[in-house]
């Protein structure tokens, strides 16, 4: 979009007004101003992607090199069998798998994403008959996975320092092997 130096000005001024605004009269980042409750004793992290096409991409016109995925995750705790939504970081990391005649798979690790609560508002979904659900985005569009197997493992760090794993993603990426 172009802005004629007209506008700037204009523009310019109302960015200022509303930076004043707030650090005038603060912002609530309270858990109390939060639209949403969050809970503590999460146990279990199931995850859902759809196995046809999880994949994302980011140019404009859109590719079929996947610079992303999407996965769906639901928190639960003992007590709440739906989805609900965790006072903790949600951590992802993905690797790069190499299969290894006759030995274990090599994995590289090559991205970490973590979400603390207010972070992980943006993945919020719309209740469903599962709960409430994370639709998360994982990005990676400055990595070349295209056609490699990968492996990306989700968990959620409770505030009480005690680690939830979910059942890893082991893929494909799309695309000739590299």
């Amino acid at each position: 979009m172009i802005v004629s130096n007209r506008h700037t000005k204009g523009i310019c001024a109302l960015i200022f007004a509303t930076i004043a605004a707030t650090a005038l009269t603060g912002c609530d980042t309270s858990s109390a101003g939060r639209s949403f409750k969050l809970h503590e004793n999460i146990v279990t992290v199931p995850r859902f992607y759809n196995k046809e096409n999880p994949w994302i991409n980011f140019e404009d016109p859109p590719t079929d090199e996947p610079q992303g995925i999407k996965i769906v995750l639901y928190m639960q705790s003992p007590d709440q069998k739906l989805g609900i939504y965790g006072d903790g970081t949600i951590v992802a990391n993905i690797y790069d798998v190499e299969k290894t005649s006759g030995g274990p798979e090599k994995r590289t690790h090559l991205k970490q994403w973590a979400f603390d609560p207010d972070q992980a508002a943006i993945f919020h979904g719309k209740r469903s008959r599962l709960g409430q659900p994370y639709f998360l985005v994982l990005a990676w569009p400055e990595l070349n996975l295209v056609g490699k197997e990968i492996l990306i493992a989700i968990s959620f760090q409770r505030k009480d320092g005690r680690l939830v794993k979910a059942r890893p993603v082991h893929i494909r990426v799309p695309g000739p092997a590299r």
